[in-house]
């Protein structure tokens, strides 16, 4: 679970924020992609396996720090983005980094696109009590919902091998962030909007 509390406290450090969250002031957006400006801007680059590894491993924090610190300045100034809005960015690009990192680590073991696109649909078919264990990661010391996601997972494909399922399952984990993390940025953006219009 270290390594997935470090997504926050990067993406807040690197974005210039202090360490507890800050009430967001989004500027209205979201609809021309721009929650996914750090992750493209990473994914141009091997800056993805850094942020990835800082992550996943706890390995070169500071590098990975600094490129999304790179990524974020370059989204605020490309699209005006405030300091919140960069930050949240910030964690879509780092979920999504790890996601691909590990999307090409199953690829490498010979897992097909299809088996990738099985282990994303055991998110839509999880119980909220499951998501709830995703979300606050409590799922990785609860040895039930690992045994449900080991099943789950070989059950769309993965081989029944410990480092693979256990892939599989931190795939679902950072997709699951990511996509929430995006969320939250396009409903901070729907906030403003509304609150503009009163």
């Amino acid at each position: 679970m270290r390594g997935f509390m470090f997504a926050g406290a990067l993406a807040m450090a690197a974005c210039g924020l202090g360490g507890v969250a800050q009430a967001q002031e989004p500027t209205p957006g979201g609809t021309d992609g721009e929650e996914y400006c750090v992750y493209l801007k990473l994914t141009d680059t091997a800056d993805y396996v850094v942020v990835a590894e800082g992550l996943l491993a706890g390995l070169e924090q500071d590098k990975a720090q600094a490129a999304v610190k790179a990524a974020g300045d370059a989204c605020i100034k490309e699209y005006g983005m405030s300091q919140s809005e960069a930050a949240i960015a910030a964690d879509v690009g780092i979920f999504g980094a790890a996601a691909d990192y590990l999307i090409e680590g199953l690829m490498d073991e010979g897992v097909s696109d299809d088996v990738i696109d099985g282990v994303y649909a055991v998110i839509d078919e999880m119980s909220d009590d499951d998501l709830d264990l995703i979300f606050d990661g409590s799922w990785r010391d609860d040895a039930a919902m690992k045994a449900r996601l080991r099943k789950a997972v070989v059950a769309k494909g993965i081989p029944d091998e410990d480092r693979l399922v256990q892939d599989a399952s931190f795939l679902i984990e950072v997709s699951a962030l990511g996509a929430d993390a995006a969320l939250n940025y396009l409903m901070a953006g729907m906030d403003d909007i509304e609150e503009e219009d009163s």
